[in-house]
């Protein structure tokens, strides 16, 4: 989990429907599952790395979302709006090389250097939730929800092999990893209406 920020754009269609548009940047950094390591470790002792492979980066890089969700105000006396949200967007998963996971092999012997590391990719997402809204004036108020996200990326898992110091294979498809990616957050901001 991380950090975040972001920014919303509602249009309400009515006093109990409404639509939005978000925007999220989360310093979320993508990291190593467990067990990956290891196999990969493995891997490469197999094929002749020995003992030489390490953790260049365990994790890193940040997650960026965009999404439109419709909102369902519930009505309710006074100040305090609660609703129930769900939308569809995307997640945009900043990992390339130098930023996420990486493993560095090296082969004294033969002068062999492989570096495993991944790139950037995006994932259909889906989200859901629950907020409320409480107006101090009638046009400026706080807004608190939470909210779970679910999308299932494929990361492509690249390397290049040097020997000798000159590059053999470069940028070479190794694997493709996928799961589902689900994930929860709790937003707290103020807004305006207009």
């Amino acid at each position: 989990g991380g950090m975040g920020f972001g920014g919303r754009i509602a249009f309400n269609i009515t006093p109990a429907i409404g639509i939005e548009g978000s925007l999220e940047y989360i310093m979320a950094e993508t990291s190593f599952t467990e067990g990956i390591v290891d196999d990969l470790v493995d891997k490469m002792e197999s094929i002749g790395y020995g003992d030489d492979v390490k953790v260049a980066n365990e994790s890193g890089g940040n997650i960026m979302r965009y999404y439109g969700n419709i909102v369902f105000n519930i009505p309710s006396p006074g100040n305090m709006t609660p609703y129930i949200t769900a939308g569809i967007g995307i997640t945009q998963f900043k990992i390339a090389e130098g930023v996420g996971p990486e493993i560095d092999c090296d082969n004294p012997l033969t002068m062999q250097r492989a570096h495993i590391y991944y790139t950037d990719t995006s994932a259909l997402t889906f989200n859901g939730g629950l907020g409320i809204k409480a107006l101090f004036t009638p046009n400026i108020g706080l807004r608190i929800d939470a909210r779970v996200f679910y999308c299932s990326p494929e990361f492509q898992q690249k390397f290049y092999n040097e020997v000798f110091g000159y590059i053999v294979f470069d940028d070479v498809d190794s694997l493709v990893q996928s799961g589902a990616h689900i994930d929860a957050n709790l937003n707290v901001g103020f807004f305006a209406r207009f």
